[in-house]
């Protein structure tokens, strides 16, 4: 919800110090929460050696999820970052969701599902990708005349000082 929020710029402005505090809470907790759980993993058979255990267990999907979700706060505190780039950090946000995601047993279902049909997604991908490029190759035939001249005469305005 806070990440939906703050991207209405005047709520964004007016409460600026509420999301940023909330941000640094619930960085702070998922930060606290990853490190436990790489320290702990060993318990499990699984992940039983403590270095090797630990490494393998930090390189499994949820883990890296989870760490993409936190590692976005920290490197503006060490290196002052660009505007851009700072407007990235805050989309990577979202990867927080998806650590309460894999909490619930639909999650789990819907992760089983895609296993289950890799090969039918995989294939309809691909689909898509090579309509999207046929759709996307096929307009810019259609228009792109029309682009050219509109675009050559908006720079020829430009540069004779003229308003488009």
């Amino acid at each position: 919800m806070v990440v939906i929020l703050d991207t209405k710029h005047e709520l964004f402005i007016e409460y600026q110090h509420y999301f940023n505090a909330f941000d640094l809470f619930t960085v702070i907790i998922f930060t606290i929460e990853y490190v436990l759980r790489v320290w702990v993993c060993v318990r499990n058979p699984e992940y039983s050696s403590p270095l090797k255990g630990r490494i393998r267990y930090a390189l499994s999907p949820f883990a890296l999820v989870d760490l993409v979700a936190i590692t976005p706060f920290y490197p503006p505190m060490i290196i002052p970052i660009e505007f851009r780039l700072l407007r990235l950090r805050r989309l990577l946000r979202i990867f927080r969701v998806l650590k309460l995601g894999r909490f619930s047993n639909a999650f789990e279902t819907f992760v089983d599902v895609l296993r289950s049909k890799k090969e039918e997604l995989i294939i309809t991908i691909i689909m898509v990708v090579i309509i999207l490029i046929l759709a996307s190759s096929a307009l810019f035939a259609v228009e792109r005349e029309a682009h050219h001249s509109r675009i050559n005469s908006e720079v020829s305005q430009t540069q004779c000082g003229g308003r488009w």
